[in-house]
């Protein structure tokens, strides 16, 4: 009853109004607002021109004491779809939060009115009383203000101003990238400047994609990032469409080698897509950015992001491959100095990379060497920062395929695309990993540097290393080849000395090897009666001076000294018989010619390596030995299988088997025709 007699006064109110002539006209007209007051005053109380205008008691009623906001029933009530220019983004929600008590993030105005409890409706940024609306453009309807430009936003949103060094995204400026999928999609561009960038670029105020009203999916229910991608494309660094040379940090897929944490050190939510996959917006966000340049989630101090996730690459800080520390100077491809980045930054970029792993670093490629090989000479040639750490020419073969039917290691191979594949070839990453310098060389604990191999599967063992290629030499293990037990003072060539971890490297080493074929590091001894007083010639037999460098007096085996050592010399082995034998045996029988080479003719020599396998103490049993020295006899002894049978009843004959057993014995020899003696007698 009460609201019918208010309208039927309000309604006579009016028409004596519109009868009063022009003055009562000119009475209502505003100079700087539309003359609005008196045509809606029929719907809207607080209207009537006393309240309104003169903030006094009207003639007939009270003037209302408390500020009335239009409820967004009251909107609706005509913008249900039936008005025209409202169909088209009113209705898509989400849009404009309403109903809610606005955050200390934002700062209300007092022009813009919140309801009897504090709440924001859709009168609190519209007003049919307000500015006139851009209906050619559909933005701006009944605004309380204007928006140029998005300016009606930053009243209120004033923390996401500020740009970059305020840790918001930058705008204002000009877009430099194809920006036709944000146009599609209902995002605009300011008017002062081509492609300038505004808050409704990315935002709508009705018909968004998500709570955070953006024009395009970030993170919701999508695989990537579409709305960054728009402008910044899957590979940023692109400009003007020109694809970038480099690489970016994947996104779009699920961490495979890293664990992401639950949340960053700050606090703030890892966003990931629904499946799990990295997005953009997983390492930056475009608001309340920690880091500022980059817009990163968390403070990113000396790569302290990267960690967060990449924690098994932490290893490398205060190794020799942090070069904040060994290389202070250097610079990665964008210019900065190792010594102002993080131990990543200085070999590794999450956008604009030189090529694979992301690699910050200026290569150095020659027709020889792959991708990935030049990310390891980038440094390590001579004249780089690595230049004291070289390969040398005497090293581990790399791009290497496996024969068939060879078993595959545990160790990652690469294709010709320099990519994990478990049919690839050997690389130096095959066996190092660049992040982790274990196992040190003889370490200060107080050094600043952790100086070491860098090898895979060292906190294991290298052994453990070797054998995942070398299966069939895993046996020595346990035997009396195994230095660590017959010998556990033995220093090789280089001066390193056999620990319990590292069986290997008393006899190889995978670089600048002192002989080539065997990547040898242990000493190399003589195999003539001339060579007593002189230098022995690595050159010519060298698989026997392999052997007698410890099994001669003052070394390793000295105890265990043939002798006679050789096969007797001079002796020409017939090829047909030769043939015979080695066809006849189910071991490969290694014979070489003076230049330590397998020959394919006549004239072969019989070494220490073709009768005895260093690797296999038991030619019956590919295991690991008994774990202590033992005395051997003539089915033990490292040799191969079948010899005296197979092998050397080839040439001769029924005396085979007493040849092969007083081999090492003046028994077995005349006189006269005996091979250098190892022991005098």
């Amino acid at each position: 009853m009460q609201k019918y007699v208010i309208k039927t006064i309000l309604s006579i109110w009016y028409a004596a109004a519109m009868l009063a002539g022009s003055s009562a006209a000119a009475q209502m007209f505003h100079a700087d607002k539309p003359d609005t007051a008196k045509r809606c005053a029929v719907c809207h109380y607080q209207w009537v021109y006393p309240f309104y205008a003169e903030q006094r008691d009207g003639e007939l009623a009270p003037r209302p004491q408390a500020k009335a906001v239009a409820s967004p029933e009251m909107c609706l009530s005509c913008h249900d779809g039936s008005v025209a220019d409202s169909r088209k983004r009113v209705f898509h929600s989400p849009g404009h939060h309403t109903g809610i008590v606005p955050s200390d993030k934002v700062s209300i105005p007092e022009e813009f009115p919140l309801d009897e409890s504090g709440q924001i409706q859709c009168a609190t940024c519209h007003s049919p009383h307000a500015l006139p609306s851009e209906t050619d453009t559909g933005f701006g309807l009944f605004l309380r203000a204007e928006n140029k430009n998005s300016q009606f936003c930053k009243t209120c949103h004033t923390n996401n101003e500020g740009g970059p060094a305020q840790g918001n995204h930058a705008i204002d400026i000009s877009a430099t990238a194809k920006t036709s999928d944000i146009i599609k999609n209902g995002g605009r561009f300011g008017t002062d400047r081509e492609k300038q960038i505004i808050c409704e670029t990315c935002h709508s105020a009705h018909g968004g994609l998500s709570e955070k009203l953006l024009i395009l999916p970030v993170a919701e229910n999508s695989r990537r990032s579409a709305l960054c991608e728009a402008c910044h494309s899957q590979n940023p660094g692109t400009a003007n469409g020109q694809p970038d040379p480099g690489g970016s940090h994947p996104v779009g897929t699920l961490p495979q080698k890293t664990k992401i944490p639950s949340q960053w050190s700050s606090g703030a939510k890892i966003v990931l897509n629904p499946s799990g996959a990295l997005l953009c917006r997983t390492c930056h966000t475009p608001h309340g950015a920690a880091g500022q340049k980059a817009l990163l989630v968390d403070h990113n101090h000396q790569d302290s992001l990267c960690m967060q996730c990449h924690k098994s690459q932490k290893t490398i800080v205060g190794s020799s491959h942090d070069m904040k520390i060994t290389a202070p100077d250097e610079k990665n491809i964008r210019g900065h100095r190792a010594a102002e980045t993080g131990p990543c930054s200085s070999c590794h970029l999450a956008h604009k990379s030189n090529t694979l792993l992301l690699w910050a670093r200026q290569l150095h490629p020659t027709s020889q060497s792959t991708v990935l090989e030049e990310l390891c000479i980038s440094c390590h040639a001579p004249g780089q920062c690595g230049g004291k750490a070289l390969p040398g020419e005497a090293s581990h073969p790399v791009n290497v395929l496996f024969e068939p039917d060879t078993p595959l290691p545990s160790l990652p191979l690469f294709d010709t695309d320099n990519r994990p594949a478990p049919q690839g070839t050997l690389s130096c990453l095959t066996c190092h990993r660049a992040h982790d310098p274990a196992p040190l060389y003889m370490h200060d604990p107080t050094a600043p540097v952790k100086r070491g191999a860098f090898l895979r599967l060292a906190r294991a063992g290298v052994t453990n290393l070797c054998i995942s290629c070398h299966k069939q030499q895993a046996s020595i293990i346990g035997t009396d080849h195994d230095l660590t037990l017959s010998a556990p003072d033995f220093i090789n060539v280089f001066g390193q000395k056999v620990e319990q971890k590292n069986i290997c490297s008393s006899c190889h080493v995978a670089h600048n090897a002192s002989l080539e074929k065997y990547l040898w590091a242990g000493p190399l001894g003589k195999v003539s009666a001339k060579e007593e007083e002189g230098e022995p010639k690595a050159e010519a037999n060298s698989m026997e001076r392999t052997c007698t460098g410890c099994h001669s007096g003052g070394n390793a085996a000295a105890a265990q000294i043939p002798r006679y050592g050789q096969h007797p010399p001079g002796v020409q082995i017939q090829e047909d018989l030769l043939k015979v034998a080695l066809d006849s045996s189910d071991t490969p029988l290694p014979v070489f010619n003076d230049q330590n080479e397998a020959p394919s003719h006549t004239g072969p020599i019989i070494v220490c390596s073709t009768c005895h396998n260093p690797h296999q103490w038991d030619p019956k049993k590919n295991m690991p030995g008994p774990g202590i020295p033992i005395e051997g006899d003539a089915t033990n002894s490292f040799l191969r299988p079948g010899l005296p049978v197979m092998f050397c009843a080839g040439c001769h004959g029924q005396e085979a088997l007493f040849k092969f057993k007083y081999f090492h014995s003046h028994i077995g020899r005349k006189q006269n025709n005996n091979s250098f003696s190892f022991k005098k007698h």
